[in-house]
C-alpha cells in the first residue's frame, strides 16, 4: 500500500498541476517575504519541470545564462522599487528613518540574491501585489462609505432590537 502511495506522489509531483501548485507556493512565499521558502519552491519547481518537460541538460545550461542575466536586471529594478517604498515609509517618522541603513545593498545581499534566483516568482508577485493594492485602495477610498453605512445600519438595528426587548 505504501508503495502505491509513493508511486502516486512521485508521478503527481512531475505533473502539470503540481508544477503550477509549486509555482503558486513560490509566489506566495515571495509575497510574505519568506525568501528562503521561495528559493526552495523555485528549486522544487525546476526539478519538477526538468522531469515533466524532459529537457536536456545542455538546454538547461544555455538557458541558465539567460535566466541569471534577466534575474540580475530584475534585481536592479526590484531593489529600486523596494528602496523607494522603504524610504517613503520610513521618512514619515524621523525616528524610523535612522533605520534606513538596514536597507543598504551590502546588508541585503541575501534578499538581492533571492530576487535573482526567484525572479519569475518575484515578478508575478509584484504584478499581483499591485493589483491587490489597487483593489485595496479602491475599497478603502470608494466603497468605505458603503461599508460604513452597512455597519451603522446593523448597529442601529441591534440597538433598536435591544431597546424593544427591555
Amino acid at each position: 500500500m505504501i508503495d502505491a502511495i509513493l508511486v502516486f506522489l512521485a508521478a503527481w509531483t512531475v505533473s502539470g498541476p503540481a508544477l503550477v501548485l509549486f509555482c503558486l507556493f513560490g509566489v506566495w512565499a515571495e509575497h510574505i517575504e519568506a525568501r528562503g521558502f521561495a528559493v526552495f519552491w523555485a528549486l522544487v519547481s525546476a526539478v519538477a519541470a526538468f522531469f515533466y518537460f524532459d529537457v536536456s541538460l545542455e538546454s538547461i545550461a544555455v538557458s541558465s545564462v539567460g535566466y541569471v542575466c534577466f534575474g540580475l536586471l530584475w534585481s536592479f529594478y526590484r531593489y529600486k522599487r523596494f528602496i523607494v517604498a522603504k524610504v517613503e515609509y520610513l521618512s514619515q517618522s524621523e525616528y524610523k528613518f535612522s533605520r534606513i541603513e538596514d536597507y543598504h545593498p551590502s546588508k541585503m545581499l541575501d534578499t538581492i540574491t533571492a530576487w535573482i534566483i526567484i525572479w519569475p516568482f518575484s515578478l508575478i508577485e509584484n504584478l499581483c501585489g499591485d493589483i491587490i493594492n489597487g483593489v485595496e485602495t479602491l475599497v478603502k477610498s470608494v466603497f468605505k462609505g458603503v461599508y460604513n453605512k452597512i455597519y451603522n445600519t446593523a448597529i442601529a438595528d441591534a440597538i433598536r432590537k435591544n431597546e424593544g426587548v427591555n
